[in-house]
């Protein structure tokens, strides 16, 4: 309770004492905000989704403070809790890498996806997610548990109001009591016992049903909680949505791995009486397992005389109606444009500033395109090209006049060919100007003394200088050197000029984001591609009517939805030939000195790899085509999109029925294009991308 302040003896100043009063009265008002939940008229103040969420009815009276220290991260001497928690996030892990189509096939996860019993899903269960999300989702998790382990001793006029079933709570306590005992003598043999204590008391939680309200459940009364913010408000479904996608998602992961070990413990039994292939054929099928559990109480209420209500069906309903309310709600305004000002937040940018920003990285990128294809005057040539603005091979004509010419008017692309290895490079109609810088690096090195001085070692390279390195003085030297002499280079030359090519890709990486129109999301530009290959198809880097294009079809919803959206991004001339030079003449330099060094002979076909080459089967394209590179997502939806599980934060963008029927095949995207009104979509995309780049460079001139 807040104190009050005294006043002060008569002929004291009393401005000091009026100013503290009022303060006082305030932090009182700020103070009460955050203490009790209270139920308001929702005359006065309407809020459909606490009234459907139905938390201040379900907390009135608690104390917003005391309910948020219980999902405070584990502290020092929590060692039962972090225990607890270690072997939740255990199973949690199995429990994921269960669920996959290689290890229970996809009839299993169709059946685990289901949401109404009536009616088969359209995909099945996908247990593939981002790392962070599926740190976020298990953070919610932890949140939960953390309530329930650490409101068991609580007063229960202090928390809320939730109760376990007989079932659920002889489980609950079986596996902390068995935690507590066995923190710090843990052993492998119990933690597999302790860790299927975890899992079934976790089914528990989910499957038993509440007898006479929502709030009587313990998941349903622990997510009330994780709706309290930290300022003392609610959380908006805009944004809290996606803690009921984090509990159903691992929800229909718990379902699968206890099925999957259920079948392996009958499988166990019935081996002891009557052998491993009768088991093995008389077992329950996870099928079935996970087909009983689902439609017990992993769906929606079907309607039958004798079912009651169960907390996933009281989520999967808020959630959708959460969700109905993210799709109709106009998002904040973030983004301010007044005159040549942009404000995002508390960031305010002239355009004019973002113009000089690209023009001086293009400039340095230029310099370092001049250093990484030897032309940067070296003695040789004293830069004779640089122009007349003194900025050397900063300016595109200086580097024009030093490089290969690019012939624009004359470049060709085959956007329908998928042979792998192919790029417009490779197109054998640009072969009269593509020849030409074909080795063009390692002949300028080769022609020049002081540069092969540079480059090459004379110890090294041949089976006899390794021999003279290692009978000569120093082991460690020699050692050294020996490791290395199957190629000729100097390490401290090989490293420069990668500390220049990584200098120079982060630059393009820039220009190429910020200059192509809408800037593309983080890991649709990380799985660029420059060729095509094998498992990923078509690359993303095009030669399109005199411009350089790259074309994006990930999407954030690409694994619930199968399939991919397509956006075309053209790039301005002065970022298109830095990326053709690139890819044309120090890209394939790069290569070869990679390939020799590391002594392997596959490349990568992704512009922006750690490594350029692939050294051994793990780093494959095979892998890597099937991360970032390929991962591919569209707006489609099913009859129950906005029901869907969410992956990330993603809004689930969707259409109606008869346009998801017109969707075009995945496969098919490069040779039919998308149709908007008649006209290519890549079309529309050039265009905006080319009024995007007259925006910047208009106000720059100006």
């Amino acid at each position: 309770m807040a104190v009050q302040s005294e006043p002060p003896e008569l002929g004291t100043d009393n401005t000091a004492w009026f100013v503290a009063l009022h303060e006082n009265q305030e932090k009182r008002f700020e103070a009460d905000a955050r203490e009790e939940v209270s139920i308001v008229d929702e005359k006065l103040e309407p809020n459909g989704w606490l009234y459907r969420a139905g938390w201040t009815r379900d907390l009135e009276g608690l104390n917003k403070t005391q309910l948020q220290e219980a999902t405070r991260p584990i502290e020092d001497g929590e060692e039962t809790f972090r225990f607890v928690w270690a072997v939740f996030n255990s199973v949690a892990d199995k429990a994921r890498a269960t669920a996959a189509p290689h290890k229970v096939g996809h009839d299993v996860l169709f059946e685990a996806e289901r949401k109404e019993i009536s009616q088969k899903p359209v995909r099945p269960f996908d247990n593939r997610m981002e790392d962070d999300t599926w740190q976020r989702y298990k953070e919610v998790w932890r949140k939960m548990v953390s309530i329930w382990f650490r409101m068991d001793e609580w007063p229960e006029r202090e928390r809320p109001p939730y109760r376990f079933t007989m079932r659920q709570g002889s489980l609950w306590d079986a596996f902390t009591s068995r935690v507590e005992a066995d923190v710090g003598s843990r052993q492998a043999a119990q933690a597999e016992e302790v860790e299927r204590m975890c899992l079934d008391a976790i089914i528990a939680i989910i499957e038993d049903p509440y007898k006479q309200s929502q709030k009587e459940s313990a998941m349903i009364g622990a997510l009330a909680v994780l709706g309290i913010r930290e300022d003392g408000g609610w959380h908006q479904a805009t944004e809290y949505t996606t803690n009921y996608s984090a509990v159903i998602k691992v929800a229909k992961m718990f379902v699968v791995y206890q099925a999957w070990l259920e079948r392996q413990d009958e499988v166990a039994e019935l081996t002891a009486t009557k052998g491993a292939e009768a088991a093995y054929e008389e077992a329950s099928s996870v099928f079935h397992l996970v087909r009983d559990k689902v439609r017990r109480f992993m769906t929606r209420m079907p309607g039958r005389p004798d079912d009651e209500p169960r907390a996933m069906n009281w989520i999967y309903d808020a959630r959708t109606y959460g969700m109905h309310i993210r799709f109709n709600t106009v998002a904040p305004g973030m983004v301010d444009w007044s005159g040549d000002r942009i404000s995002f937040r508390r960031v305010q940018v002239r355009v004019c500033e973002l113009a000089e920003m690209f023009h001086g990285l293009a400039q340095e990128a230029r310099s370092l395109l001049a250093q990484l294809a030897v032309v940067d005057g070296d003695g040789d040539r004293d830069n004779e090209h640089g122009d007349e603005h003194g900025d050397g091979y900063g300016g595109r004509s200086a580097l024009a006049a030093a490089l290969p010419a690019i012939r624009w008017e004359s470049m060709h692309d085959d956007h329908s060919q998928d042979r792998p290895g192919y790029s417009f490079l490779h197109d054998d109609r640009n072969e009269a100007w593509v020849g030409k810088g074909k080795g063009w690096i390692a002949r300028r090195i080769a022609e020049s003394e002081a540069r092969r001085r540079a480059w090459l070692d004379p110890t090294r390279g041949t089976a006899a200088a390794a021999a003279a390195v290692a009978a000569a003085g120093e082991a460690e030297e020699a050692t050294s050197n020996h490791s290395n002499s199957h190629h000729p280079y100097r390490e401290r030359t090989v490293q420069a000029y990668r500390q220049a090519l990584e200098s120079f890709r982060e630059r393009l990486w820039m220009l190429m984001h910020m200059v192509a129109g809408q800037p593309a999301r983080a890991p649709e530009l990380a799985g660029i591609r420059h060729s095509n290959t094998a498992n990923g198809g078509v690359r993303n880097v095009f030669a399109h009517d005199g411009m350089m294009c790259f074309v994006t079809s990930y999407h954030k919803n690409y694994r619930q939805t199968g399939t991919a959206k397509v956006i075309h991004r053209y790039l301005p001339r002065e970022v298109g030939e830095l990326l053709v030079w690139y890819l044309w003449l120090v890209l394939p330099f790069w290569q070869q000195v990679g390939g020799i060094i590391h002594q392997t002979d596959r490349k990568s076909a992704f512009l922006w790899a750690d490594d350029v080459v692939v050294r051994g089967r793990a780093a494959g394209e095979a892998s890597r085509d099937n991360t970032r590179g390929d991962e591919r997502r569209n707006n489609t939806k099913d009859n129950d999109a906005r029901d869907n599980t969410e992956d990330d934060d993603a809004r689930d963008n969707t259409e109606d029925d008869d346009a998801r029927d017109n969707t075009e095949d995945d496969d098919e995207w490069l040779g039919q294009m998308i149709q908007w009104g008649g006209v290519q979509s890549s079309k529309l995309c050039r265009l905006t991308s080319q009024l995007w780049q007259r925006a910047v460079e208009g106000v720059a001139e100006g």
